[in-house]
């Protein structure tokens, strides 16, 4: 089986598991298997697996405890990819976290990427995201989460029957700034968001929490802040598209 059906046969079974790095950014993130060797660069090797992948960092098991602020460069050739797909080899990370895995005998360890954004986008961990739609956007735009301004219709649905009508204000990897008429939901509350049709791209249906809402008396609408929910990788994959498409048409990118 090829490494990208291997990631996309776990990515569409279990649900992503949640908040692995606790860096609580709330980015999306691939679950994938993807053998790995870590170098210390004092000529000692590890093998480990990319369990967990995203923009910033990493999420790994490895054989032994390592200690944080620890630095590695991390390879693979667990993948054939097309000649010239990528030019860096392996990539710089930083130990954020490290801990046994319970009833095993390994360790599952946490990693922020410290390389500079175009060396990044250079690397197979650019050409993994890219496979998911992922990597239209600069590494170092999405680290900043950038937001991106549109007027995308929408449709906010609490509960059954309970639906405000309104448009995107802008839009992230991690969340979404709505523009409603007449009401909102409560901060706390989940919602269902219908998202488009936005050119030829599809409705992006997802759920989202509510952190925020407020009535912006500029335009007597409601301003209302969300954080994405549970995307899978279908839902991650148009959501990179609908922003590279913003960013396009924006001019920023």
């Amino acid at each position: 089986m090829s490494w990208l059906a291997r990631i996309k046969e776990v990515v569409l079974g279990p649900r992503i598991q949640k908040d692995l790095y606790k860096d609580r950014r709330k980015v999306p993130r691939i679950k994938c298997h993807i053998e790995v060797i870590l170098s210390d660069g004092g000529g000692n090797c590890l093998q480990g697996e990319v369990t967990d992948l995203e923009v910033s960092g990493i999420g790994c098991t490895v054989p032994r405890k390592l200690e944080k602020g620890a630095q590695f460069k991390i390879a693979t050739n667990d993948f054939k990819a097309p000649a010239h797909a990528f030019n860096v080899e392996s990539v710089s990370v930083e130990v954020i976290w490290c801990r046994k895995k319970k009833l095993d005998d390994y360790y599952v360890a946490g990693f922020r990427f410290t390389d500079a954004p175009e060396v990044l986008d250079n690397s197979w961990v650019h050409y993994v995201l890219k496979n998911f739609g992922m990597a239209g956007i600069p590494l170092e735009q999405r680290r900043k989460e950038i937001r991106v301004p549109s007027k995308i219709p929408l449709r906010c649905q609490s509960g059954e029957n309970i639906i405000f009508e309104g448009s995107v204000y802008d839009i992230s990897l991690g969340g979404i700034k709505m523009s409603l008429r007449e009401d909102s939901p409560q901060v706390g509350q989940k919602v269902t968001l219908h998202i488009g049709t936005f050119e030829e791209l599809p409705v992006l249906k997802c759920y989202a929490k509510i952190l925020r809402s407020s009535l912006n008396v500029a335009d007597m609408r409601y301003h209302v802040g969300a954080e994405f929910m549970k995307l899978n990788n279908s839902q991650v994959m148009l959501l990179g598209r609908y922003i590279k498409r913003l960013l396009q048409r924006s001019g920023a990118q």
